[in-house]
Protein backbone atom coordinates (compact mmCIF):
# COMPACT_ATOMS: atom_id res chain seq x y z
CA UNK A 1 0.00 0.00 0.00
CA UNK A 2 1.28 3.66 -0.87
CA UNK A 3 2.19 6.12 1.55
CA UNK A 4 -0.80 8.28 1.55
CA UNK A 5 1.32 11.23 2.80
CA UNK A 6 5.04 12.47 1.68
CA UNK A 7 7.35 13.84 3.67
CA UNK A 8 8.60 17.48 2.19
CA UNK A 9 11.85 19.09 1.68
CA UNK A 10 11.63 21.64 3.79
CA UNK A 11 15.31 22.72 4.53
CA UNK A 12 14.70 26.39 3.43
CA UNK A 13 11.96 27.30 6.08
CA UNK A 14 15.08 28.87 8.72
CA UNK A 15 16.59 30.57 5.81
CA UNK A 16 13.10 32.16 4.99
CA UNK A 17 12.21 32.71 8.57
CA UNK A 18 15.87 34.32 8.72
CA UNK A 19 15.83 36.51 5.90
CA UNK A 20 12.30 37.80 6.62
CA UNK A 21 13.77 38.61 9.75
CA UNK A 22 16.66 40.45 8.39
CA UNK A 23 14.58 42.41 5.92
CA UNK A 24 12.26 43.59 9.04
CA UNK A 25 15.38 44.66 11.01
CA UNK A 26 16.61 46.39 7.72
CA UNK A 27 13.15 48.15 7.58
CA UNK A 28 12.66 48.71 11.38
CA UNK A 29 16.29 50.39 11.02
CA UNK A 30 15.75 52.67 8.08
CA UNK A 31 12.68 53.91 9.64
CA UNK A 32 14.78 54.90 12.69
CA UNK A 33 17.21 56.37 10.96
CA UNK A 34 14.41 58.76 8.87
CA UNK A 35 13.05 59.89 12.27
CA UNK A 36 16.15 60.13 14.01
CA UNK A 37 16.98 62.94 11.01
CA UNK A 38 13.45 64.54 11.50
CA UNK A 39 13.73 64.85 15.34
CA UNK A 40 17.57 66.43 14.16
CA UNK A 41 15.96 69.46 11.57
CA UNK A 42 15.69 72.77 13.18
CA UNK A 43 11.86 73.84 13.89
CA UNK A 44 10.31 77.34 15.12
CA UNK A 45 7.71 77.51 17.13
CA UNK A 46 4.01 78.44 15.15
CA UNK A 47 3.90 81.98 17.03
CA UNK A 48 7.39 82.73 15.48
CA UNK A 49 6.53 81.52 12.26
CA UNK A 50 3.21 83.90 12.72
CA UNK A 51 4.53 86.89 13.50
CA UNK A 52 7.45 86.41 11.14
CA UNK A 53 4.56 85.84 7.69
CA UNK A 54 2.46 89.38 9.57
CA UNK A 55 5.88 91.28 9.66
CA UNK A 56 6.26 90.66 5.65
CA UNK A 57 2.99 90.80 4.73
CA UNK A 58 3.11 94.48 6.69
CA UNK A 59 6.54 95.37 5.12
CA UNK A 60 6.00 94.29 1.51
CA UNK A 61 4.11 96.07 -1.14
CA UNK A 62 1.23 93.62 -2.20
CA UNK A 63 0.33 95.37 -6.01
CA UNK A 64 -2.84 93.03 -6.13
CA UNK A 65 -4.90 95.51 -3.21
CA UNK A 66 -3.87 99.34 -5.06
CA UNK A 67 -6.48 100.93 -2.47
CA UNK A 68 -3.90 100.07 0.17
CA UNK A 69 -0.47 100.11 -1.71
CA UNK A 70 -1.25 102.49 -4.68
CA UNK A 71 -0.67 101.89 -8.23
CA UNK A 72 2.44 99.88 -9.20
CA UNK A 73 4.22 101.50 -12.53
CA UNK A 74 4.20 99.13 -15.59
CA UNK A 75 7.87 98.22 -15.45
CA UNK A 76 7.62 97.67 -11.64
CA UNK A 77 4.98 95.03 -12.20
CA UNK A 78 6.71 91.98 -12.69
CA UNK A 79 9.44 92.80 -10.42
CA UNK A 80 8.01 93.21 -7.06
CA UNK A 81 4.63 90.92 -7.69
CA UNK A 82 5.70 87.98 -8.88
CA UNK A 83 9.29 87.45 -7.21
CA UNK A 84 7.93 88.32 -3.85
CA UNK A 85 4.76 86.29 -4.22
CA UNK A 86 7.21 83.03 -4.74
CA UNK A 87 9.34 84.32 -1.95
CA UNK A 88 6.23 84.21 0.31
CA UNK A 89 4.78 80.61 -1.31
CA UNK A 90 8.76 78.84 -0.67
CA UNK A 91 8.47 80.46 2.79
CA UNK A 92 5.35 78.97 3.73
CA UNK A 93 5.72 75.29 1.97
CA UNK A 94 8.84 75.01 3.75
CA UNK A 95 7.26 76.22 7.10
CA UNK A 96 4.45 73.44 6.45
CA UNK A 97 6.71 70.97 5.13
CA UNK A 98 8.46 71.38 8.85
CA UNK A 99 5.89 70.44 10.64
CA UNK A 100 4.20 67.97 8.86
Amino acid sequence: MPAAYEIRAGGDVKNKKQSMADLKLRRLNELNMRLKEDLERPRIRVSEASMSLIQYCNSTKDFMVPSLWGQVIKSNRLLFGISELYMVLIDVSLYIGRQA
